[in-house]
C-alpha cells in the first residue's frame, strides 16, 4: 500500500450544527482508492497539540473503508466556540500512520432550536 502524503485541511464548524466530512484516500502510485478494511482510525480535537486530553473525539464512519473512504463526525454542541487543532491517525497491526491534520475552528452558532 502506497500511502499518500499526510493532508493539511483546515475545518470550520458551528456550535449549532453537526460537523461531517468524508475523505477518500488513494494509492500514491496508482491513484486508485485504497482498501482500508481492517484499519482503525482516530481523530482528536484539542486546544493545543501537546494537551494530554482531547477536547473531543470525532466519530469515525467505516462504511466506505473498502473504497478508501473515511467519514468523520462531531455533533452540534460538542465543542465550545474557539480555535483548535486536530489530526487523523490510522492504526494497523502495531503501526500508527498520521493521515493528516490541521486547524479546527468552531464558530458560535446564532440560531438555536
Amino acid at each position: 500500500m502506497n500511502l499518500p502524503d499526510p493532508f493539511v485541511i483546515d475545518f470550520t464548524m458551528w456550535t449549532n450544527t453537526n460537523f461531517s466530512y468524508r475523505l477518500t484516500f488513494a494509492d500514491a502510485a496508482t491513484g486508485l482508492p485504497l482498501d482500508l478494511s481492517g484499519k482503525a482510525f482516530a481523530m482528536n480535537v484539542k486546544v493545543n497539540a501537546a494537551d494530554v486530553s482531547a477536547t473531543t473525539a470525532a466519530t469515525i464512519d467505516f462504511a466506505g473503508v473498502a473504497n478508501g473512504i473515511v467519514g468523520m463526525g462531531i455533533p452540534a454542541g460538542a465543542i465550545a466556540a474557539g480555535l483548535y487543532v486536530y489530526d487523523l491517525i490510522m492504526f494497523d497491526a502495531g503501526s500508527r500512520e498520521r493521515m493528516g491534520g490541521g486547524r479546527f475552528t468552531v464558530i458560535q452558532g446564532v440560531t438555536q432550536p
